[in-house]
């Protein structure tokens, strides 16, 4: 995964925790109706395995599953769209790049 030359943002996240990424994608793109109101996960680099690497379609651990990693590393391209947001929640000591526009 090479984020910079792709389009997409990247985000790195290191240890445990939950991370918002992309939140409230209806509130600053346009109406939830809208063809363009949507996010896109372009992939997860897992640097270093930790216990699970889970991301969400939403602007919180409570939204729909769209990933879950176990103790593994590697480059996975997802190419999800989102309609909600993305969040990303690391159980362990994980380093993660994250891939979204």
């Amino acid at each position: 995964m090479q984020p910079g030359n792709t389009g997409f943002h990247y985000t790195h996240l290191s240890g445990a925790g939950t991370t918002v990424i992309l939140a409230g994608i209806g509130a600053t793109q346009g109406s939830t109706s809208s063809p363009g109101n949507v996010g896109v996960l372009g992939g997860v680099e897992i640097n270093t395995a930790g216990t699970t690497v889970t991301v969400y379609d939403g602007p919180s651990a409570s939204f729909p599953v769209v990933a879950v990693y176990g103790a593994i590393t590697g480059c996975f391209n997802v190419q999800k769209q989102l309609t909600q947001g993305l969040t990303v929640v690391i159980v362990g000591t994980a380093d993660v790049t994250v891939a979204w526009a």
